[in-house]
C-alpha cells in the first residue's frame, strides 16, 4: 500500500466513465449506472468477496488515497443528477467531483456512515467524451475505511418522473404487517432426503407432499410462504415454456407451485416466490441465458419472459417475489427496472415485489418491500423504525419500503445432509420471542428461513420452537 501523502491532502478518486454502460440502454431514462468493481483500474481499493457473477463494492483505506478509473463518450449532452452509494467510518468525509479543468462540484453532506445514497450534485455533461474526476475531501488525518458500490447519473429532466412513477406504482403491503411474520423455504434440487437415496428434481417435485406441508407451516402461525424456485441452479417446479426454451430439463410435467398455492390459500397462507438470477455453479445457465455477456439484453428479456409467464400463470395465488442478488447481480448490469416490475406483476397488479440488496442500500425504487437479508434489529435498518409504527421506511434509500428482515432458524439456508433430520435451531426461545414481538411492535415483518428435507420434512425442534414463540 502507498504511504499518505500530507494529513491535509485529500483522497482522490478519478472515474471516467465506460462507454459500453451508456451504450447499454441510449433510450432508457433508468439512472446509468458506473460499478466500482467495473471500473478500468482500482489503486489501493480492494473487491469485497471477488469472483463469481455477483458484484458487491470496494473498499479501501481514507489514508491510502485509493481511486478508480473508468471512462464514457457520450451520444448527446444532458444535465444529470449524480448520486454516490457508499459508506464511510470516518465523518465529515465530503465526496467532489471535477468536469474537465474548471468546473467542481463538491456534495453538502459528508458520506454516511452506514450505507446509503448521497446526492453530489447536478452536472451538465457534453456530447462525446468526458472525464470526471472524483475526491474525496476528509479532515485532517484521515482513518478509517471507505467503501464504494457505485456512482449513479439520472437526466435531471428524467429524475423527478421516474421516483414518482415508481412510488406511484407501489403495492398495498398491509396484508404482510397482518400476517405477522412468514416462512421461507429454500426447497431445489440441492435439498437432501432424511432417508432414502436423493432423488432427481423432476421426480422430487412430482412426489412432494403439499398438503401435509402446508399443514406443517399452518401450525408454526406464519402467515405467508416464500417458496424457492431457482436457486444454486436454475430450475423451475412447474411448466414453464420461457425457461424450457433457453434450457431445456429444468422444468417439470407437475405444477407444483399451483398446487402448494391452493394447499396453503385452504389453510389461510398466501404464497410468494424467491427467485436467484443464476451462479457461476450453474454454467449451463449462465450459458443459455446470456449471464455472462456483456450485454445482458438476452439475459434481461429471458428473465421477463419467464417471470411474466409465471405471474399470468398464478395470478393473485402468487401474491408477492422475492428477487435475490438485486443489488449484486442485476444492478451493475443496469437492470431496466421498470420493465422488470412490469413483467413481475404480470396477472396481478397488487402482487408485492423486493429485489433483495442485502445491507447494501436499496438499488431501486421499483419494489414494494425491502428484503432485510440476515436483519436482526427488530426497528430496522440502523434502528430507523419507531415504535407502534406501521413498518414503513420513512428515510434513506428505503423510504417508502416495507421493512422486512429475513433471517435463518437454523445454520443455513438449505438442507443438505443426506440421511439426516434438518439441525437444530441456532435461537432461544427467549430470543426468538423477543425477536417477534418486537418487530410486532415496530411494524417489522419477519420471514425465518426453515430447512427442509426432500421430502418436505421440517425439523421437530425448529416447529416446536417457532410455534411456542410465536404465541402472543
Amino acid at each position: 500500500m502507498p504511504s499518505p501523502t500530507n494529513a491535509c491532502a485529500s483522497v482522490t478518486w478519478i472515474i471516467l466513465l465506460l462507454a459500453t454502460f451508456l451504450g447499454a440502454a441510449p433510450a432508457s431514462a433508468d439512472p446509468l449506472v458506473l460499478h466500482a468493481t467495473q471500473a478500468q483500474e482500482a489503486r489501493s481499493l480492494q473487491a469485497f468477496q471477488p469472483g463469481g457473477l455477483a458484484a458487491f463494492y470496494m473498499t479501501g483505506q481514507l489514508a491510502d488515497a485509493p481511486h478508480l478509473i473508468w471512462k464514457v463518450t457520450l451520444t448527446e449532452s444532458a444535465t444529470y443528477r449524480v448520486t454516490v452509494l457508499a459508506k464511510c467510518q470516518a465523518p465529515g468525509v465530503r465526496p467532489r467531483l471535477h468536469l474537465g479543468a474548471a468546473e467542481t462540484t463538491v456534495a453538502a453532506d459528508s458520506l454516511p456512515r452506514s450505507w446509503d445514497r448521497l446526492e453530489i450534485g447536478v452536472v451538465a455533461l457534453p456530447q462525446g467524451a468526458n472525464v470526471l474526476k472524483l475526491d474525496l475531501l476528509p479532515p485532517e488525518r484521515p482513518v478509517g475505511r471507505v467503501d464504494l458500490q457505485a456512482l449513479e447519473l439520472t437526466k435531471l429532466d428524467h429524475a423527478r418522473t421516474l421516483e414518482t412513477r415508481a412510488h406511484d406504482a407501489r403495492a398495498d403491503t398491509s396484508w404482510m404487517r397482518h400476517a405477522g411474520f412468514g416462512v421461507m423455504l429454500h426447497w431445489t434440487r440441492e435439498s437432501a432426503p432424511a432417508q432414502g437415496p436423493t432423488k432427481p428434481y423432476a421426480q422430487a417435485v412430482e412426489d412432494l407432499d403439499v398438503d401435509t406441508l402446508a399443514e406443517k407451516l399452518r401450525s408454526t402461525g406464519a402467515g405467508f410462504v416464500v417458496f424457492t424456485t431457482a436457486h444454486g441452479y436454475q430450475d423451475f417446479p412447474a411448466p414453464l415454456a420461457a425457461l424450457d426454451k433457453a434450457l431445456p430439463g429444468r422444468t417439470s410435467r407437475r405444477d407444483l407451485i399451483a398446487d402448494l398455492a391452493a394447499s396453503l390459500q385452504r389453510k389461510g397462507l398466501r404464497l410468494m416466490l424467491y427467485h436467484n438470477p443464476g451462479t457461476v455453479q450453474d454454467p449451463a445457465w449462465v450459458e443459455a441465458s446470456g449471464l455472462n455477456s456483456t450485454d445482458r439484453t438476452r439475459y434481461f428479456n429471458l428473465w421477463q419472459a419467464m417471470i411474466s409467464e409465471a405471474g399470468e400463470r398464478y395470478g393473485d395465488k402468487l401474491a408477492g417475489w422475492w428477487f435475490d442478488d438485486g443489488a449484486t447481480r442485476l444492478y451493475p448490469q443496469n437492470a431496466p427496472w421498470a420493465a422488470l416490475h412490469r413483467a413481475a406483476r404480470s396477472g396481478h397488479s397488487a402482487r408485492l415485489i423486493g429485489f433483495n440488496s442485502w445491507e447494501l442500500p436499496s438499488v431501486t425504487d421499483w419494489q414494494d418491500f425491502d428484503c432485510g437479508e440476515g436483519l436482526r434489529e427488530p426497528r430496522g435498518r440502523e434502528g430507523r423504525l419507531q415504535p407502534m409504527g406501521d413498518g414503513v421506511y420513512r428515510s434513506s434509500s428505503r423510504k417508502g419500503q416495507q421493512a422486512t428482515a429475513c433471517v435463518t432458524l437454523e445454520n443455513g439456508w438449505l438442507h443438505r445432509d443426506s440421511g439426516q433430520m434438518p439441525s437444530p435451531p441456532t435461537w432461544t426461545e427467549p430470543s426468538l420471542k423477543d425477536y417477534l414481538t418486537r418487530s410486532r411492535q415496530s411494524g417489522l415483518v419477519p420471514i425465518i428461513n426453515l430447512k427442509v428435507t426432500q421430502e418436505g420434512l421440517l425439523g421437530p425442534a425448529s416447529l416446536h420452537l417457532l410455534r411456542r414463540a410465536a404465541q402472543k
